[in-house]
């Protein structure tokens, strides 16, 4: 396929959804009601797609996180809402005749991560329209709560993490997040953090690098 029959995600607008897309698919969570990805180009940039529930199976089976695809005959939508993933001002809705194909190159980033700095977020300085990308070390862990929310089960944990600079941000995780947290914590606790009495533990120690993407415990580093 000619890369001049390709549009790109900065060409998006409701004006126009007679494009064509390659894109990497960067994420995908289901809902109950939808299927959600965030899909970027090769420039790096990134859209929202949504697919309703009764269109799922239409499509499930050819997407996968990391996967490339172009995509065509979608429709575009505005943005709207008070707290949205992605900073565009349009996101994609894929129909019945929208068109999904595999394909294998792909000149562009990876995972396409936009770190924001520690120092920003106590500032002020990022707001909370949009989603942000962190990493950083687990310094500080509290023990998981487990607690009834209308019949239901919640699940709910803090931490601390922090930066290359030393600045330190509170964060909170919440039902299958803070599960996933919790279980790592544990079995990781000899690598630097502990969920006992939300100790803070030395950097030095060893800390747990925590990213959008994955939880890995850090590797020990060899002494001379």
């Amino acid at each position: 396929m000619s890369q001049d029959a390709l549009n790109f995600i900065h060409e998006i607008n409701t004006q126009n959804d007679c494009l064509k897309i390659k894109v990497r698919i960067v994420r995908i969570w289901k809902q109950s009601f939808s299927l959600d990805t965030i899909l970027m180009d090769e420039k790096g940039k990134k859209i929202q797609g949504t697919i309703k529930a009764k269109l799922i199976h239409n499509f499930e089976r050819f997407l996968a996180e990391g996967s490339i695809v172009v995509l065509s005959n979608f429709g575009v939508a505005e943005n709207s809402g008070n707290y949205r993933i992605i900073n565009h001002p349009c996101k994609l809705n894929f129909y019945h005749t929208t068109t999904v194909k595999k394909i294998e190159v792909f000149d562009g980033p990876v995972y396409g991560f936009g770190f924001v700095k520690f120092h920003d977020i106590n500032n002020k300085k990022i707001g909370d329209e949009f989603a942000i990308d962190v990493i950083g070390g687990v310094v500080s862990c509290g023990n998981m709560d487990v607690y009834d929310r209308n019949g239901k089960e919640g699940k709910m944990i803090n931490f601390e993490m922090q930066d290359l600079e030393g600045k330190v941000v509170n964060c909170t995780l919440w039902d299958n997040f803070a599960q996933e947290l919790s279980t790592f914590v544990n079995a990781n606790k000899n690598d630097g953090c502990s969920d006992r009495n939300a100790v803070r533990q030395k950097r030095q120690a060893g800390a747990l690098p925590l990213s959008m993407l994955e939880l890995a415990p850090k590797k020990k580093e060899n002494v001379g």
